[in-house]
Formats: structure tokens, sequence, C-alpha cells
């Protein structure tokens, strides 16, 4: 099968499916076909399937790409005040974090090993393996937790914890 007719049947497949706009899907499209390519070893054989490329829920690039714009959207709805990275580590020092921020803030400390690690070996599968880990952690620390509805030193920290998960997402 040639590129542009996968791209072209992934691109309607989400059409279809959630009602993307052509430029959405177009997107969407290009970020679900790159990853479902890159994700796997270049040692094994791809085996392409379109609704697990495009699905919400595993290991796709929609998965990830809605696990930055969640993110996003937290951010965009804080009004309160700003979020500086640099006092992340105050909750850390002063009170007990909850498993799932922990396990969060955990993957997001292996960013520079990821990156080493991929670079390292020629192996982008890594690094969208921790693109995964990272999207799977921040999406059951935000179903678990609230964030903008928490208290105010709590939910600074969420904050901030989203910030960095933002950041994160972005550059890998």
């Amino acid at each position: 099968i040639e590129g542009m007719t996968l791209f072209d049947q992934v691109k309607n497949k989400l059409r279809t499916t959630f009602s993307y706009d052509e430029k959405t899907a177009e997107l969407v499209a290009i970020g679900a076909v790159k990853y479902a390519f890159l994700k796997t070893d270049a040692q094994k054989d791809i085996i392409f399937d379109i609704d697990q490329s495009i699905s919400l829920h595993g290991n796709s690039g929609p998965f990830i790409l809605y696990a930055y714009a969640r993110a996003q959207s937290v951010l965009k709805k804080n009004k309160s005040e700003d979020i500086p990275l640099r006092e992340l580590s105050q909750k850390i020092a002063t009170n007990t974090l909850q498993q799932e921020e922990d396990n969060l803030l955990r993957i997001l400390t292996q960013f520079p090993e990821a990156i080493e690690s991929t670079t390292t070996h020629y192996s982008p599968h890594l690094l969208c393996a921790y693109s995964y880990a990272i999207a799977h952690g921040f999406n059951l620390f935000y179903e678990k937790h609230p964030i903008l509805k928490a208290e105010k030193d709590i939910r600074m920290f969420r904050l901030r914890l989203t910030h960095a998960t933002s950041i994160v997402l972005y550059n890998t």
C-alpha cells in the first residue's frame, strides 16, 4: 500500500469515527500514522491496524495527542495564578504525594534518559514507549485527582505537574 493511500484511509476513518473537520483529521492522521510506524522496533515487522492506530485508548498517536490536549485544556482553564515550574519541588519536600502524582513525577524525571537512550540506540520506539508512559500516567492522575478544584497548595502543585507533563509531551 502506498503512503498517501494509507494516510487517506486513516484520515477518512478519523472523520467518520470522530466527526473531525478536515484540518483536524489531517493533523491527527499524520500523528497516528507516524506514531504507528515509529513505535515498532526497527528489527520487527510492522503490522498496521487502522482502528488501533486511531484509538483514544491505548498505545497510539491520538492517545498521546489527547493527553497533551487535556493538559493544555486544564492549563487554559486556570485563571488564578501563574504556575512557575521552579516551585514544583516545594510540595514534594513538604507534603505526601498521591500515588498517581508520584508515578507521573517519576516518569517525567526520566526524560533525559529516554532521549539519551533513543539517540544512542537510534531507536525511536523507545521514545514512543516513554511518550505513552507519560500520557498513560497523566490520564490516571487526571481521572483520579481534581486539579482546578483542589485546595490552593495542592492545586498549584497539580497545575505545575500538568504544566511539566505538557512540556515533556510536546517535546517527545
